[in-house]
């Protein structure tokens, strides 16, 4: 079939959707994007209200919460091994300061 503009397309699309949903039956409609899928859909679900849309828009949005949660943990690392560091620098520095000065003896409260 040719048609000689979208409109024409889509009427004629949905009004056989609606003539194999009358008999009972689902039918499977493949879009070329997700837009058009939403288009039809908006047209159809006047008379056909238990439509079901599936379309890649969710997993499009769940792509992007993974890569957004392992930049995170990206980032988690990152820091974990930066705290890594500090606690490793603090050691040597009481390594070093002990070397220099001996064991500290407490006083009071205070080093001397």
């Amino acid at each position: 079939m040719q048609f000689t503009h979208k409109a024409a397309k889509i009427a004629a699309l949905a009004k056989e959707i609606k003539k194999v949903h009358a008999m009972g039956r689902s039918i499977p409609v493949g879009t070329s994007s997700i837009e058009k899928s939403e288009y039809l859909a908006d047209t159809l679900i006047v008379d056909i209200k238990d439509i079901s849309v599936q379309n890649a828009k969710k997993d499009e949005e769940e792509a992007e919460i993974i890569f957004l949660k392992k930049q995170i943990r990206k980032g988690i690392r990152h820091f974990q091994k930066l705290i890594e560091g500090f606690e490793n620098l603090e050691n040597h520095i009481q390594e070093v300061i002990l070397g220099i000065y001996g064991t500290p003896i407490i006083k009071g409260g205070h080093i001397d």
